[in-house]
């Protein structure tokens, strides 16, 4: 009996300690990807190819549950593959890879959440040997359909209204809690003694160095900027991109600017999707327009003559391929990944869809009941799914009047 008990304990200790050695399939891709870097650094793409195939077999042997925390890099993977077999010219096998990542990516998944595959892939000089492939040509028709560039492209146009939007309002002093804001964070000094342009974009540097950005975090509930700039001090956690913004949209207020945070949509429902950003436009009385002013990335736009740009100039100029780039960004202390390029032609390009704005730009707004708050929102010309009349509230949630009418909706602020 005491013999039995021993074989039992040594066997269950056994398979524990070979259960806590195993390493997680996510480990395992944290690994070949450190591996493959390596070799593609070497240019043994060969070694890095045969690496990466033993991965695949790897998933393809794991559970359902590691498979689908696995997937997307999975789907990334392939795409790595594909990469290895056209540099060492193998042309076959890399359109095989190819059209396997194009499977995995649009198959199971939406391509709602796709980002600009044919617009990296078509700029990828790994895929060179692969141009004259009508194969490659054919897959990459299919990308360009899906595109965000194509349907932003698609609905780049807005439509005039004959009926009048009512007319937006800028809170700057409401007696209380602005010139207390203004006051007890000291926003004079942060501006500087510059000019408007550098008060604006100091302030928002300075909003993106208080608050850490975390995109999956909560709202606190007092969503007001004192309370948001106390909360990521006290708890030193980090505020999403619609609170960032409504901080910053309140700091621009106090300071006497006009100013609104914008929220930038996909195509389709975000109710559905939870997919979108939050940015803030502010103003400029010496330049005479808005001006797009990110905190999460401390982003602002300029065109090739280095002038500073309005969220709808920017989203006109990506609809007609012309230049546009950002300023330097950082997100906690760290380059933003990908840069210019990714942030303006890849996540933006897929947010500046359908736009929203408050009708009223003032301290708390998103504290008020819902039933008294009202946004307006601007479609592309041909875009209504839901079939709602322009300019009428519709309260699903809160009240939203939407329009196409872009001239109404961008015009500019009345300055005091």
């Amino acid at each position: 009996m005491k013999k039995s008990l021993f074989v039992l304990l040594f066997t269950f200790i056994s398979i524990t300690l070979i259960a806590q050695e195993k390493i997680s399939l996510s480990d395992e891709f944290a690994n070949v990807k450190t591996e493959r870097e390596s070799y593609w650094e070497k240019q043994q793409y060969e070694n890095a190819i045969e690496l990466m195939k033993d991965l695949c077999v790897k998933y393809q042997q794991a559970d359902s549950r590691e498979k689908g925390r696995n997937y997307f890099k999975y789907e990334a993977l392939n795409y790595d593959i594909a990469r290895g077999y056209s540099l060492i010219g193998q042309v076959d096998s890399a359109i095989a890879y190819l059209e396997k990542f194009y499977d995995l990516a649009y198959g199971k998944y939406s391509t709602y959440y796709r980002s600009l595959d044919y617009y990296y892939i078509s700029k990828d000089a790994d895929f060179d040997n692969l141009k004259e492939n009508e194969t490659f040509h054919e897959i990459m028709a299919k990308l360009k359909s899906v595109s965000w560039d194509t349907i932003l492209k698609e609905y780049k146009n807005y439509k005039p209204l004959a009926s009048k939007l009512k007319p937006f309002e800028y809170i700057n002093d409401d007696g209380r809690y602005l010139p207390r804001l203004k006051e007890k964070y000291q926003l004079d000094s942060v501006a500087g003694s510059g000019n408007d342009v550098s008060q604006i974009i100091n302030l928002m540097n300075w909003v993106h160095k208080t608050i850490l950005y975390n995109g999956n975090s909560g709202e606190p509930v007092d969503r007001h900027a004192d309370a948001l700039i106390e909360y990521s001090k006290t708890e030193s956690k980090g505020l999403n991109c619609w609170m960032l913004s409504t901080t910053l949209n309140e700091v621009y207020l106090s300071m006497g600017f006009k100013s609104r945070f914008v929220s930038c949509y996909p195509k389709g429902d975000p109710s559905i999707t939870h997919e979108w950003h939050v940015i803030v436009e502010v103003f400029s009385p010496s330049l005479n327009k808005w001006l797009w002013m990110d905190p999460t990335t401390t982003a602002y736009v300029k065109d090739d003559k280095g002038n500073l740009l309005s969220i709808a100039e920017v989203r006109d100029r990506l609809t007609k391929g012309l230049y546009v780039t950002s300023s330097e960004m950082d997100v906690n202390g760290s380059p933003y990944p990908g840069g210019s390029d990714k942030y303006l032609h890849d996540y933006m390009m897929k947010n500046l869809f359908r736009i929203e704005i408050p009708l009223i730009s003032i301290p708390a707004y998103e504290m008020a009941p819902r039933k008294i708050r009202y946004y307006v929102e601007l479609l592309p010309d041909g875009y209504n799914p839901r079939n709602v009349k322009f300019h009428e509230p519709v309260g699903k949630y809160c009240n939203t009047i939407y329009t196409t009418d872009d001239k109404q909706f961008w015009a500019a602020p009345e300055l005091n």
